[in-house]
């Protein structure tokens, strides 16, 4: 009986190649690089091995194919395993092969047999000694100094980062591409000149990583039929769903948003990107935005997901054991980080991440208790004001956004999770009321000193916070009634017992249990912040565009 022999490769520890160095470019040439590694590279493999018999993934940093001859397979792992030290130093990457005379049971060896490789690090050349040079950046062993000009010497390079640096794009898709395929259009790889519009030093941009939902439960109802084909048609459905919520974002969000700019090499006027993609692979995306275009782009992106989502899953049940078993729709949740323009990019993902994780946590606690259960989609966000970006709910949710409001009770100064998109009902809050609400007072003319004074006086007088709030409330119903009532409204959609408690006491507040109250207005002022930010600097553009500064002539020595 003729054997199967299941072929599997997968990189682990993306985030550490990507964002080892820290420079935008060389995070989004890495990303690039990572993009072409299933398709130009993999390409010039089969040319020499030959294609295999059936793919049964090519997405997300993992490649899963099935061959029938052993040799194929075999010369397959020699040939992977020595180009992509070249291609992609310093990355970790794992590549098996298992047989069986059952196509599934040899791909479930695979799963199997990656799990327990991954925890062996591969070994990175050069080795460091004591004599070596190590460069400043990464602590990796250099191999060359950057030239900069003719005569000047730049920073020592070690492998990764110098393939980082000359990378070269390809003429097959990639990452940026698979945003848009607008011409005129340009992304950005320098935070400092490209990305930023004037008028921009100091202020924030964001963070944005996005995770679907539930996927290993779906793939589990996969994998009981057993089915090959079934595996491979969802993974590549969901990364096309994926990519096509990814093009419906940029075109109702970023396209609009574009600067004129010049291109640094031919000085042509193109059309800078607010944003800069670092990750789009399977359900997962990753990406470097304008801090107020944020919210939108999550929002747009999550929503088309689950849209794109239902009829992928209805060809799917047709293929499981169990139909009814399945969710009607995906979800996706969505961590949010913004910092400042200069803040260190491994840390500012890391933050991101572990505000996805905790949105997803607060998810699953509010899905559906019908049967097939889904969860819904939420987003968790945060402003970093601090110079660490720590773990989210083990070191930020607890020291910075948690005061003491009574004797015996904690306020936390943020309701979490928001719902958003089309199953948000599970959660109690959700992220439009409180968007309308930070746009109600950035756009008006509210006083702000005593906003400004109650974000202070919430960590050092709660008592006294209460009264400045009182006090801009009353303020607020002599000179804007109207208005009055719809930051009311606001809060009532974000508040179920808000009504209630505004009669005597206005603060927004709801209760947890006996010892723990929560508050949207440390989200509120965050938004408030960066809304206000950019509305300002939006203004100044304006203007120096209408009245441009008179160039100065040098003077004479």
């Amino acid at each position: 009986m003729s054997k199967y022999y299941a072929i599997l490769t997968k990189t682990f520890s993306i985030q550490n190649y990507l964002f080892s160095g820290g420079k935008l470019k060389d995070i989004s040439n890495a990303s690039e690089r990572l993009d072409l590694l299933w398709s130009s590279v993999l390409q010039k493999v089969e040319a020499i091995v030959g294609k295999p018999n059936q793919i049964i993934r090519k997405a997300g940093g993992a490649f899963y194919a099935l061959y029938n001859e052993q040799q194929q397979a075999q010369r397959f792992q020699n040939l992977w395993t020595l180009l992509l030290p070249q291609y992609l130093p310093n990355i970790h990457c794992v590549c098996v092969i298992t047989e069986d005379e059952d196509d599934f049971a040899a791909f479930e060896k695979g799963l199997q047999k990656l799990q327990t490789q991954r925890n062996q690090l591969p070994i990175t050349l050069p080795l460091a000694n004591p004599l070596m040079r190590l460069t400043p950046r990464t602590g990796q062993p250099a191999i060359e100094q950057e030239k900069i000009g003719k005569d000047k010497q730049g920073e020592w390079l070690d492998a990764a980062t110098r393939t980082k640096r000359h990378n070269t794009r390809a003429t097959t898709q990639t990452l940026t591409s698979k945003f848009t395929n607008a011409k005129n259009i340009e992304w950005p790889k320098d935070l400092e000149e490209q990305f930023k519009p004037d008028h921009l030093h100091g202020s924030n941009v964001a963070y944005v990583h996005i995770d679907g939902n539930g996927m290993g439960s779906i793939l589990n109802q996969i994998k009981q039929k057993r089915c090959i084909q079934t595996f491979f048609k969802f993974s590549e459905e969901l990364q096309d769903i994926c990519i096509k919520s990814a093009q419906n974002a940029t075109e109702t969000i970023l396209i609009p948003n574009t600067r004129l700019g010049l291109e640094p090499k031919s000085k042509s006027k193109v059309n800078w990107m607010p944003a800069r993609p670092l990750v789009l692979g399977g359900d997962d995306i990753t990406l470097i935005i304008r801090a107020d275009l944020a919210l939108a782009f999550t929002q747009a992106f999550i929503t088309k997901f689950e849209n794109n989502s239902e009829e992928c899953l209805k060809n799917i049940s047709n293929f499981t054991k169990d139909p009814t078993a399945l969710p009607t729709k995906l979800t996706a949740c969505a961590g949010i980080a913004f910092v400042k323009i200069n803040h260190p990019a491994r840390e500012a993902y890391q933050l991101a991440e572990s505000l996805c994780k905790y949105a997803k946590k607060q998810a699953k606690k509010n899905q559906q208790t019908t049967s097939p259960p889904i969860i819904p989609s939420a987003i968790a966000f945060h402003r970093l004001t601090s110079s660490l970006a720590e773990d989210y709910e083990q070191n930020i949710l607890p020291q910075e956004l948690t005061v003491d409001w009574t004797q015996n009770t904690k306020l936390q100064l943020t309701l979490g999770a928001y719902g958003v998109g089309h199953c948000d009902k599970q959660l109690k809050a959700k992220i439009e009321p409180l968007e309308t609400l930070a746009k109600l007072l950035v756009s008006t003319d509210i006083p702000w000193g005593p906003l400004r004074a109650l974000a202070t006086a919430l960590y050092q007088q709660p008592t006294q916070a209460q009264e400045y709030y009182q006090r801009w409330y009353d303020n607020l119903n002599k000179q804007d009634p109207t208005l009055k009532e719809e930051i009311n409204q606001a809060f009532t959609k974000l508040l179920k017992d808000y009504p209630a408690k505004a009669k005597t006491n206005p603060f927004p507040l709801q209760t947890v249990n006996d010892k723990l109250n929560t508050s949207p207005i440390g989200d509120l002022l965050a938004l408030c912040h960066i809304l206000q930010q950019w509305q300002c600097i939006k203004e100044k553009t304006d203007l120096n565009a209408q009245h441009p500064q008179p160039k100065q002539e040098a003077q004479p020595a």
